[in-house]
């Protein structure tokens, strides 16, 4: 059995909180990036004897390495994460979205599949989006340590990623109706 997704306000509220999440993470970096840039960078010029990679800095170089390590990570892990919870709720019992009341009403009892369905996909979210956010930090650390601008273009690609993670109720709707259908295949190939 699939459960519906017919909940506008359930869905609404999760999305509002992820929502809260993902900007609350998204203008931490900015904030961060706004303070190095105006305030506390000195356009002193860089050593010519610092050690580097591949021709940059150090610093910028791993800040480099850790934004596209993050990047993949931030697409890979939350697919896994997602494909684990799949067959986990597979597993069990499919369940009934509503449960009669002696006295005639429904009450929503236990979730049904979009139910837990949607923690998974708050989850999944907040590693993604943690990733980035590390990873674009620390490029604006490198920046702010070693100045060079491929660290500061480094921290906007990741910003730019966070963004586009934002969640609405549309997109968590369309992600819940296509891990629905992942689920009800999952139910039929395998058990």
């Amino acid at each position: 059995m699939m459960s519906k997704i017919d909940d506008g306000d359930g869905v609404q509220a999760v999305t509002r909180v992820m929502q809260i999440i993902v900007a609350a993470l998204t203008i931490g970096v900015v904030f961060f990036s706004v303070i190095v840039l105006g305030l506390l960078r000195d356009d002193k010029p860089l050593d010519p004897n610092t050690p580097g990679i591949l021709g940059l800095p150090m610093i910028t170089a791993i800040a480099v390495f850790f934004g596209l390590t993050s990047v993949i990570a931030s697409f890979a892990i939350p697919k896994l994460m997602t494909d684990t919870a799949l067959r986990q709720i597979a597993k069990g019992p499919p369940l009934d979205e509503t449960k009669l009341l002696d006295s005639g009403e429904r009450q929503i009892y236990p979730a049904g599949d979009s139910g837990r369905l949607l923690p998974v996909f708050q989850t999944q979210l907040i590693v993604a989006s943690a990733l980035n956010e590390g990873a674009a930090f620390f490029a604006v650390l490198a920046y702010m340590i070693e100045g060079h601008p491929i660290a500061l273009g480094v921290a906007a690609v990741l910003i730019a990623v966070l963004v586009s993670r934002f969640p609405t109720v549309d997109r968590v709707q369309g992600w819940l109706a296509a891990q629905l259908e992942r689920l009800a295949l999952i139910r039929r190939d395998e058990f």
